[in-house]
């Protein structure tokens, strides 16, 4: 399979990395496109979707420093209290440090920006109407955002004659790509990834192989999972305890990378975990606690090295395990729940 050297990488696949350019699927990504000379679309409304999300990503950062500061009053007299610069240096600070990680990352490629010339507004107007994708059924009648980059790709590719790779988490972009042969969707960097090293003649037989072995890898996860920090949606400063992973199950598992006798693959794992959750908060002058074992899932991704045997059919041991994220939000809240009426309205 020829893979096109032109891709575009949707706000979605940015989001889900967190804009942590260094992640484990970035790397693999980085590594397998050297010396591809790959050149990345940028149509302006992706463009400010970017750079308004790592805004808003700022201000949570803020927020959570806010937050922090509240529940810990003593953090104001840590001499390095980063707060203490105040609020605008603060978002102004964070924002700089993101748009400079994602300049690093823009300055891998060959950038092609995008404007909106030459685009034909009857023609997203008449997706609109069929709710054709990225129009679709309630909030999606309003993805014009998405609407016009695809209309400023699909200029480019039909002035070039090219094909495009279009990496996104998004449904629609999948069904918006199913419309035009010029381009070619990728579900994530790491099926793109994999695809750069379509020409490997051992992937096949070792995807199947890993298919066949995944035990072992769901092992890992199930000893690693409950290392992760956990925090309940309800109360993020309560207690999450005693987790125990009941299942995993995977729904995707890709090879992006093969060395000597060694494997890297990037999985998207749904895991079925139980849990003893603990909190307490106030409301209307009484104290309300809850406490109990949940049981609830997350779908989470990450990163594994398998070391192969010399045959290079059996999984010798995960030399190496990465999840995406650190922390995982208990979304489930504890069934026992009851008040503690206090002097607690005294106070005040």
């Amino acid at each position: 399979m020829s893979i096109p050297k032109i891709i575009f990488i949707d706000t979605s696949v940015f989001d889900e990395q967190s804009y942590n350019f260094s992640s484990s699927s970035m790397s693999a990504f980085f590594d397998a496109a050297k010396g591809r000379n790959l050149s990345l679309l940028m149509p302006d409304p992706t463009e400010r979707e970017i750079r308004r999300h790592i805004e808003e990503r700022s201000n949570s950062a803020l927020k959570a420093l806010e937050d922090a500061k509240r529940r810990a009053p003593f953090l104001s007299k840590w001499k390095e209290w980063p707060i203490k610069k105040g609020d605008f240096y603060i978002k102004w600070e964070l924002n700089k440090i993101a748009s400079a990680e994602l300049k690093s990352f823009l300055d891998c490629f060959d950038v092609i920006k995008l404007d909106y010339q030459g685009i034909n507004i009857k023609e997203i107007m008449n997706w609109y109407d069929q709710g054709r994708a990225p129009f679709g059924p309630g909030k999606k009648r309003k993805e014009f955002p998405d609407a016009l980059a695809l209309a400023c790709i699909l200029k480019f590719a039909d002035s070039k004659q090219c094909q495009v790779a279009i990496v996104s988490k998004d449904e629609d972009h999948k069904n918006a790509c199913s419309h035009y042969t010029q381009l070619l969707f990728f579900p994530s960097l790491a099926a793109l990834t994999e695809s750069f090293l379509s020409e490997e003649t051992r992937i096949e037989s070792l995807k199947t192989m890993i298919k066949e072995k995944d035990t072992v890898i769901a092992k890992a996860i199930e000893d690693g999972f409950p290392e992760l920090s956990f925090y309940p949606e309800e109360e993020p400063g309560g207690d999450v305890e005693d987790v125990t992973v009941d299942d995993v199950e995977f729904s995707d598992l890709r090879v992006v990378a093969i060395g000597d006798y060694e494997v890297t693959i990037v999985f998207i794992a749904c895991i079925n975990y139980s849990a003893f959750v603990s909190y307490s908060y106030r409301e209307y002058g009484a104290k309300i606690k809850k406490k109990g074992t949940i049981y609830d899932w997350v779908e989470i991704g990450g990163t594994a090295k398998l070391t192969l045997n010399k045959s290079w059919q059996d999984i010798v041991e995960i030399s190496r395990l990465e999840f995406e994220n650190d922390d995982v939000c208990v979304t489930r809240e504890p069934d026992v729940c009851y008040d503690e009426y206090d002097d607690y309205r005294d106070e005040y």
